[in-house]
Formats: structure tokens, sequence, C-alpha cells
């Protein structure tokens, strides 16, 4: 999903401010978030322009929300990377939940 500008430079402001808020530097915030510490800088810098694994990891660390335009579907990715443990079969555990749930809502 690419971002608008202005919301890429909302986001970085508001991840640096929660960094900050929390004290943490740069280093502690990627082992927290499981993101390079390069590029957890360059991405709370606003050097980004779409919601990546990376930025959406950073953001559920410091627990900051994205702009209206895609609130809950940033939310929604949010929570479902939250979950994933990074294997292939747990992807895939989780993919089959999300079409079992589209089902039982007849979507």
């Amino acid at each position: 999903m690419k971002l608008k500008p202005e919301i890429v430079t909302e986001m970085a402001s508001r991840m640096q401010a929660s960094r900050n808020r929390r004290g943490w530097t740069y280093a502690e915030l990627a082992r927290r978030s499981g993101v390079e510490a390069s590029q957890t800088q360059k991405i709370c810098q606003g050097e980004f322009r779409s919601l990546t694994t990376n930025v959406l990891q950073i953001c559920s660390a410091l627990e900051v929300s994205f702009g209206d335009s895609g609130h809950y579907e940033g939310r929604l990715t949010t929570e479902i990377i939250a979950l994933w443990d990074r294997t292939s079969a747990d992807g895939e555990r989780l993919l089959r939940l999300l079409r079992d749930l589209r089902e039982l809502r007849g979507v």
C-alpha cells in the first residue's frame, strides 16, 4: 500500500515521538521489533513509501497507529504480523484461518 508523503511524515513523527518517550535507542527498537537497526533508523526518519513488514513491525513495537485512510487496514495487518511466528507453516495456518473466517461471513 503506497502512502501519501504527508502520511509518511506524520507516521515518522509519531514513531520518533513514541521512541523518544520510551527512551529507546534505535538498537533497542530494532531488538524489540525484529528489524535491522539501520532499517529501523531509516524508517523512523521517514525513509519509506509503503506499509512494508518492517514498517508494520516498528509501528507495532511502538504502538503507533496509522493515518485515517488506512487505519483499520494497518491495524489489522499489524495484529496479523504480530501473531505470525515467521514460519511458512504458521503463515499457512493464519491464511487458512482468515479464509475460514471470510467463508463464515459469506464474503
